[in-house]
C-alpha cells in the first residue's frame, strides 16, 4: 500500500483506487475517475467522502482480517493525501505531468524556440 500511495495526490490515489482494491469496486462512487480530474474540489471531496465510507473499518466487520487490514491501511492514506490537498490546494495539480495552466510541460515554452527548432537553415 506503502508503494502503491507514495507521490500520489489524492487525485491520483482515488483514480487508482478501483483498481487497487477490486474487492471494494462495488462500493465505490462510479464517477470516481472523473470526479477526481475535476478542478473543482466539491465533486473531489464527495468522492473522498464516499470512498472512505466504502472503505471504513465499521464496513469491514465482516471482511476477512487481511481485507480489514488492506482497507485500514488505504483508509489512512486517503486520509492523509486530503489532508494535505486541504493543506494547499493549488498546489496539486488536476493530473500527474500537467501545470495548472492545463498544459502538459512539454519541451517548446515559448513561440521562439518552436520556431528555431522547427525552421530548416541552409548549412
Amino acid at each position: 500500500v506503502k508503494a502503491w500511495a507514495a507521490g500520489r495526490s489524492i487525485r491520483g490515489l482515488l483514480r487508482a483506487l478501483p483498481a487497487f482494491v477490486p474487492w471494494a469496486a462495488a462500493a465505490l462512487p462510479d464517477n470516481l475517475a472523473a470526479a477526481a480530474s475535476q478542478r473543482e474540489a466539491g465533486p473531489l471531496k464527495k468522492a473522498y467522502l464516499r470512498s472512505l465510507r466504502a472503505l471504513h473499518p465499521d464496513k469491514m466487520a465482516g471482511a476477512s482480517l487481511a481485507r480489514r487490514v488492506e482497507a485500514e491501511v488505504v483508509f489512512a492514506a486517503l486520509q492523509t493525501a486530503w489532508a494535505e490537498f486541504e493543506a494547499n490546494p493549488g498546489a496539486i495539480s488536476p493530473e500527474p505531468g500537467r501545470d495548472r495552466r492545463g498544459g502538459g510541460g512539454g519541451a517548446f515554452t515559448s513561440s521562439n524556440a518552436w520556431r528555431e527548432a522547427t525552421s530548416f537553415s541552409r548549412r
